[in-house]
This record gives structure tokens, sequence and C-alpha cells, in this order.
């Protein structure tokens, strides 16, 4: 990843695609615990289009689709057979002809760091 590439607030910038534009990142309490205040957007303008198309296609499913994902299978729990606490593994969470959501726990034993993109939003 070269400096220009954009970094999330929180959430899981190493699983960005390089040229991605626009993203939106969080941190979640594993398995599926979302917190407002520990998610955020990245590139683009605050309130700008490209911002919310992305939440919005989170909004409509996608987001919760992931989510369901890192419960069933519990991401970043210690029972995880996919990606429990210690992985440092980016693994994809759900995807769809318009966007991507990739999520690890990072080592981090009790958090999955997310991020999330639209396929458009890659130069």
């Amino acid at each position: 990843m070269d400096d220009t590439q954009i970094k999330l607030p929180f959430g899981c910038t190493k699983g960005l695609p390089e040229g991605v534009q626009v993203a939106w990142g969080a941190r979640m309490i594993a398995p599926n615990d979302l917190l407002w205040d520990r998610q955020g957007c990245a590139g683009g303008e605050e309130g700008g289009p490209e911002r919310v198309k992305l939440l919005n296609w989170l909004g409509q499913g996608a987001g919760n689709a992931a989510r369901e994902f890192c419960l069933v299978n519990r991401i970043g729990m210690g029972s995880s057979l996919i990606a429990d606490g210690a992985s440092d593994e980016v693994i994809t969470l759900y995807e769809d002809e318009q966007g991507k959501i990739v999520g690890s726990p990072q080592g981090s034993h009790g958090y999955v760091y997310i991020a999330a993109w639209l396929k458009e939003a890659v130069a």
C-alpha cells in the first residue's frame, strides 16, 4: 500500500484494494457488535454522493449480511474455524455485483476490523 492509498478511521485498511477511492470501515466487538462510534468513511467528500451510495448499499442489506456471516462463523472468537481472534487473515464477509466487505481480527483477540467499498469506486 502506498502513501496515496486511503486510510480508514476505523477498520481493516490493509484489506482495501489498490486504487479504491471511497471506503467505509469499522471496528466491531467480535463476533458482530457494531458500535456507532467506531466506524467511518475515507475518501470522497463528507456527505458526498460517493459516500452516500456506499452507505446506502451497506444499509440496504450488505452490512447486515456481513454481520450475520461474522456471527454464524464466530469470526474473531476463539472457536472460529475461519478466523479466530489470533488470526491476521483478511477474509471476505460479503460480496455482490455492487460491492465487497472484508474483515480481519488482526490478532486482536476480541475485535473484527471491517472494510467495505463499491466496486465502481476502484480505479
